[in-house]
């Protein structure tokens, strides 16, 4: 989802102190071509995932 919206996801850690994520998000709009692509995606996966729960 963060990459469909040109985003990133880092991680900071130091042992036994803990750790830091970092989820970055653009400010901007997509254009239709690109909510399409997610639009398709995610119907799969809701099909997909309701095989495993029935």
């Amino acid at each position: 989802m963060v990459e469909v919206h040109g985003g990133s996801i880092s991680v900071n850690s130091i042992l036994n102190q803990g750790s830091v994520f970092e989820v970055k998000l653009p400010n901007t709009l997509l254009d239709n071509s690109i909510m399409n692509i997610y639009k398709f995606n995610e119907a799969n996966t809701e099909i997909e995932l309701s095989d495993i729960y029935n």
